[in-house]
């Protein structure tokens, strides 16, 4: 309504004072009408006027004077100003806009102009009023709110989509940031390096947003170094949440300190590591090579991935040599993902490992079934409580290979291009799970193996990657053709570098990461089960490429080393072997230099023979005829003092570079094992601490 927007007029013509209000009178407005600008100003200062009609020229204060005064006070309210002039030259007009006036009409003027002129600085104050009350309301909103957060504990903080910071709480600037929340608003975690915690600086980027656009709220858990100094524990609730627009505006979380009870979980909880060292002990580490009658080796590598710090699959390979000279190997996954998953399993691979050592002539059958009424006659497995198993023994003399599967996916059988499963569904060898039911009597089914066979053993975290992305598993048909693309351009590739492209094929189809221990960036597993795969292989032994030399200097025994990195190097590089500068040359000049000073003494008629096979591992053996040395107790290279000295360094390269390292016949014949893909330094770690437990099978029983 006109009436709520009261004008004062400003006109020092009684004439064109009249004229004008009755205009605005008519068309609703209130008016207030004075003969000059000093008269009007008083007014205006004890009435606020949102809207002033002043005349130019007037006596004592004029109407220029009149606009800047008005402006200068300190109003709350917008004021709208139209200046009434005879002069509507450019000049004027510039002077009066400058001065603060919002619009002016040319004397003498239409009074329906007048009115319309009017009505357009109506709506402007309406806009205004509206967009000042909005911003009362958000005032208030936004004092709340900072009274809200100030009152709560938890460290609270917002940012935008790109991470600067748009507010937080006292508890997250003072006790975790460490400054005032005026030196953090407006900064993003790229300009506060040393004062913003890493990981909380991932949080602020807009991909993190995403997840939270999808889902909603993201929890994660962080340990953050605060103000203080002090790591704590939190769980961070993330939320994204949206600008006007519709699109993310940004991301707000909320911390809670979780590192009391963190401490009183860990004083409850099972250790974890030293759970991994009892499995350890009960399993032991599994021999990579085991030599075979005729020539031959049966190989082994194992990829074990849990979902957790620990998981419910778990495996043992084993040699027999009281038990006809054999290998069993036993994959078990038992139900469930929770801390007591590590506990039943180390008391079924107990139990099993005890059943098949007590008795040479235990079959695998029979042990599975006593295996099986062990369990079931414990308190220690609940009825919800199961697990799956497939378990093969191989027979070295004959490579007879009697294999059972307990309610766990079959194994499967690699000959050339050809994949088979073993055991077939319903077929011999095909049994129940285990710690269902006791009193059964579990089946095995036999084979024969020959050299080349390739076996394939896994649990069924694998097939069931893909159920997430398309709602079903991988069944077994198609597994076997996976395989058998896998083997269709190689027939001859090596088991290690199937299972590795087994595990990236299903990755591909699942969506989901897995990436076995020796790669860079493993081991990682993203999927929802536990995953292992086990590949055995039976390898020939017997078929090396050697070279004999005789240096009779040191620059005999440098171009040897040229000639045979030229020679091997090609092989590696052709087999798909990583890193061989850093690998293979170092070694070969370390390993050939040790032979000739250190074995031969420098003596030129006497040999140094080289060979090397390529299988799924590369061996290297160098051979001298000198009378050995004690390699046992070379001097430590990495030592201040040691540095001078002439011996250390070259074993100390050895055992750095190479997997795995073996000195016969007093130390005269180095025999030297490659990975394709280097072991992590971390895992070179771990299984030295496995290799130091005490293989308690392989005590002598008494009786």
């Amino acid at each position: 309504m006109n009436s709520d927007f009261p004008i004062l007029l400003v006109e020092d013509d009684n004439i064109s004072q009249r004229r004008i209000g009755r205009t605005l009178l008519s068309a609703g407005y209130e008016v207030m009408a004075v003969e000059n600008g000093r008269d009007a100003l008083e007014l205006f200062r004890r009435h606020a006027f949102p809207i002033v009609l002043t005349d130019w020229l007037m006596p004592e204060m004029d109407g220029l004077e009149l606009c800047r005064a008005i402006r200068a006070l300190s109003s709350p309210d917008y004021v709208f100003i139209v200046f009434l002039t005879t002069n509507d030259s450019r000049e004027n007009i510039i002077r009066g806009l400058e001065a603060g006036a919002d619009d002016y009409l040319t004397k003498p003027f239409d009074p329906v102009e007048l009115i319309a002129r009017l009505a357009s600085g109506r709506r402007i104050l309406e806009l205004e009023r509206a967009m000042r009350q909005a911003n009362e309301k958000l005032r208030a909103s936004l004092n709340f709110q900072k009274t809200l957060m100030d009152t709560l504990p938890n460290p609270v903080f917002y940012t935008d989509a790109f991470g600067a910071y748009l507010g937080c709480n006292a508890a997250w600037a003072d006790d975790i940031v460490g400054l005032p929340r005026e030196e953090i608003v407006g900064r993003t975690a790229a300009d506060l390096p040393d004062l913003i915690p890493p990981d909380m600086a991932k949080g602020f980027q807009r991909p993190d947003a995403e997840p939270s656009r999808k889902t909603g709220v993201s929890v994660r858990e962080s340990r953050i170094r605060c103000a203080d100094g002090v790591w704590r524990d939190f769980i961070r609730n993330q939320a994204a949440f949206k600008n006007p627009g519709g699109g993310i505006g940004g991301i707000i979380s909320v911390m809670m300190d979780i590192t009391e009870k963190n401490r009183l979980l860990r004083t409850q909880e099972i250790n974890i590591d030293l759970a991994k060292n009892i499995m350890g002990l009960i399993n032991a580490v599994p021999e990579r090579h085991t030599p075979l009658p005729g020539g031959l080796s049966l190989f082994t590598e194992t990829v074990s991935l849990p979902c957790n710090a620990e998981g419910g699959d778990h495996f043992f390979v084993r040699n027999y040599p009281d038990r006809e000279g054999g290998t069993a190997v036993s994959l078990k996954d038992q139900s469930g993902h929770e801390v007591g998953c590590i506990l039943r399993s180390i008391i079924t691979d107990l139990l099993h490992n005890a059943l098949l050592s007590c008795c040479d002539t235990v079959h695998a059958e029979t042990a599975m079934s006593r295996l099986n009424d062990e369990i079931c006659q414990t308190a220690l497995f609940s009825g919800r409580d199961f697990f799956t198993a497939i378990h093969a023994e191989i027979r070295h003399s004959d490579l007879e290979m009697r294999f059972l599967s307990a309610g766990h996916p079959p194994l499967l059988l690699i000959r050339g291009t050809e994949v088979t499963e073993m055991p077939r569904p319903g077929g011999a060898g095909s049994n129940p799970p285990l710690a269902v039911a006791g009193g059964l009597d579990y089946s095995a089914a036999s084979y024969r193996l020959r050299s080349g066979d390739r076996l394939i053993f896994y649990t069924d975290g694998l097939i069931e990657m893909p159920w997430r992305k398309r709602g079903q598993i991988a069944g077994i048909r198609e597994l076997k053709a996976i395989v058998a693309r896998i083997v269709a351009d190689d027939p001859q590739l090596p088991v290690c570098e199937i299972v590795r492209r087994l595990l990236k094929r299903f990755s591909a189809i699942s969506g989901q990461t897995v990436i076995p221990p020796d790669h860079e960036d493993g081991p990682r597993n993203t999927s929802p089960d536990d995953v292992t795969v086990i590949g055995m292989e039976i390898e020939r032994r017997d078929r090396h490429t050697g070279r004999v030399f005789r240096p009779e200097s040191l620059k005999s025994v440098s171009r040897g080393i040229i000639e045979l990195y030229r020679e091997i190097g090609e092989i590696w590089r052709r087999n798909g072997f990583a890193e061989p500068e850093r690998r293979l040359r170092v070694i070969l000049e370390e390993a050939l230099l040790n032979a000739w000073k250190h074995g031969n003494r420098e003596q030129g008629h006497r040999a140094i023979t080289v060979r090397w096979h390529c299988g799924n591992d590369f061996v290297l053996e160098v051979t001298d005829e000198g009378d050995g040395f004690d390699h046992t107790r070379p001097y430590d290279p990495t030592c201040a003092e040691n540095v001078p000295r002439p011996c250390g360094r070259g074993l100390f390269f050895i055992r750095e570079l190479s997997d795995c390292v073996a000195w016969e016949k007093g130390g005269s014949h180095l025999r030297i094992t490659f990975r394709r893909y280097p072991m992590t330094k971390e895992k070179k770690r771990r299984m030295k601490e496995v290799g130091k437990l005490m293989d308690i099978w392989r005590c002598e029983r008494t009786s």
